[in-house]
Formats: C-alpha cells, sequence, structure tokens
C-alpha cells in the first residue's frame, strides 16, 4: 500500500533519501544518442529507486515486464508520471527508460493526475517532486530551445 506522507520520509527499512542514490551511476562519456538513452536509464532507475523507497515497493517490481500486483502497478504510475512532469520527459522517452509503451505512459499520467484529488496521493507525489527538483538538472536531460 502507498504509504502516508509521515512515513514518505523514511522506508521500511530506515533508509534515507541520500541512500537511495546508493549504486548510482553516473552517464556515460559517450556522445550522441548512446548518452541519451544512458541518462535515460538513469534517470528513469533513480526514478523507480525513489518511488520504490517512498511507496515500500521493490525497484525491481516497478520495472519488472509484468504488471505485477496493484500496488507495483500503480508505483509504476506515478514514476512514470513524476519522469514526465518533473524531468520533463517526452512519452516516448519515459516508455523507453521504463520499458512500456508511450501509450501506457500516457495512460498512467492521466491516472496519476486524477489521483492527486487523493490528499494522502497528493502529499506523497509532492514531497517526491520536492525532492526531485534540485536533483532533475544531474540528468542532463534539459532540452534547449
Amino acid at each position: 500500500m502507498i504509504r502516508g506522507k509521515e512515513e514518505a520520509n523514511a522506508n521500511r527499512n530506515g533508509e534515507s533519501a541520500q541512500t537511495v542514490l546508493a549504486g548510482m551511476q553516473a552517464p556515460g562519456t559517450d556522445f550522441g544518442g548512446e548518452r541519451q538513452l544512458k541518462r535515460l536509464a538513469l534517470a528513469g532507475r533513480f526514478v523507480a529507486r525513489l518511488v520504490g523507497w517512498a511507496t515500500g515497493i521493490a525497484e525491481s517490481d516497478l520495472v519488472a515486464a509484468s504488471r505485477g500486483l496493484g500496488e507495483a502497478a500503480r508505483a509504476r504510475q506515478i514514476a512514470m508520471y513524476l519522469l514526465h512532469t518533473s524531468l520533463s520527459i517526452s512519452y516516448g522517452d519515459v516508455a523507453l527508460a521504463i520499458g512500456r509503451d508511450r501509450t501506457t505512459v500516457s495512460h498512467a499520467c492521466r491516472l496519476v493526475e486524477d489521483l492527486r484529488d487523493d490528499g494522502e496521493i497528493d502529499a506523497l507525489i509532492c514531497s517526491l517532486e520536492a525532492i526531485l527538483q534540485p536533483v532533475a538538472p544531474l540528468f542532463g536531460l534539459d532540452r534547449e530551445v
């Protein structure tokens, strides 16, 4: 079950938000499309780990090929929503990062936006957005106009 606002700051193992970063690798130093794909993968993994930490769902369940349990599916939808809204990643690129279809990402974003009417879900998403805001530039996914 998705945890409430009080539990959003510590997971079931007592890890802090900083330990969510443990094991993360910096993007590659190569140039071109491969570099962008690595950064997308890193962003997807980071957000999946962050959402898993906040909800108590294993990262592996969030990125699994199967739908899994309802709780894992909901957490995955929140991760897709955050990748799109907080990191400004297109539906197609979120689909690449999470291993889903672009239309699935679109559906997830619409669904989570509707779920934000629930105060508990909105508080969880707001806290995750606050964590993502300062780290978003680290992924180097800014799209220059």
